[in-house]
């Protein structure tokens, strides 16, 4: 299984943020879901820390 640039990645069970963080470097677009809130904000945090041309 494979994606193309611009793609869309659903992760719903997002935890610390790694497939969203490689989608945002490979160029996907990218939804994170996780029941909970605490994963999420270190998701938002590290992705805060990512550079948009990564």
């Amino acid at each position: 299984m494979s994606t193309d640039e611009n793609d869309i990645i659903l992760n719903p069970f997002v935890g610390t943020g790694t497939t969203v963080i490689a989608a945002k470097r490979l160029g996907r677009r990218f939804i994170g879901i996780d029941i909970d809130e605490k994963y999420t904000n270190i998701t938002k945090d590290k992705l805060s820390g990512e550079s948009s041309t990564s």
